[in-house]
């Protein structure tokens, strides 16, 4: 059995996207220059200050760069359980990658966390958690069904007979 959360990795995308945009911005800040660029609309003869792109531009790079390191701190994570029942967890970040094996006795049940999103809709993620207080999502969306099953389908493949734990 093999689970998969793979939330991050649009996270990371938007962020390097973000990032190109940014330095394709400033190539062509550097190509054509700050001065004379026209203020909106072309019918009014002035122009900005040459010290006012390079500003904001550089309030788009630090904005970019902090929210880009905040999202590399959100992994991708899989989950697998092996023919002799020990659990694997491997947490890939964009740029290291962590791998733990821990025996399905020390695992506690997965436990089945509701909140809700931005918009006001029930979201459920599934909690793996070792003694040492190591604590991973495996599963994360808006179907509770769905992430019950993964519980129950997780406690049958580590050969255990009890079932999940809900948590509101």
């Amino acid at each position: 059995m093999k689970l998969r959360n793979n939330t991050a990795a649009f996270g990371w995308a938007v962020s390097v996207a973000f990032l190109l945009g940014c330095t394709l911005f400033s190539y062509i800040l550097v190509r054509d220059g700050s001065s004379h660029i026209q203020i909106y609309p072309p019918q009014i003869p002035q122009s900005y200050p040459p010290w006012f792109m390079p500003l904001v531009l550089s309030v788009f790079w630090v904005a970019g760069i902090a929210i880009a390191m905040h999202v590399a701190k959100t992994p991708c994570t899989s989950v697998e359980v092996r023919p002799d029942k020990s659990v694997v967890v491997v947490q890939r970040f964009p740029f290291n990658t962590s791998v733990r094996h821990v025996e399905p006795s020390e695992l506690s049940p997965l436990q089945v966390f509701e909140s809700t999103d931005s918009e006001g809709d029930p979201d459920f993620e599934v909690h793996l958690t070792t003694p040492d207080g190591f604590t991973v999502c495996i599963v994360e969306g808006h179907d509770r069904q769905r992430c019950e099953s993964v519980c129950l389908d997780f406690d049958e493949a580590i050969g255990r007979r009890a079932g999940m734990v809900s948590r509101e």
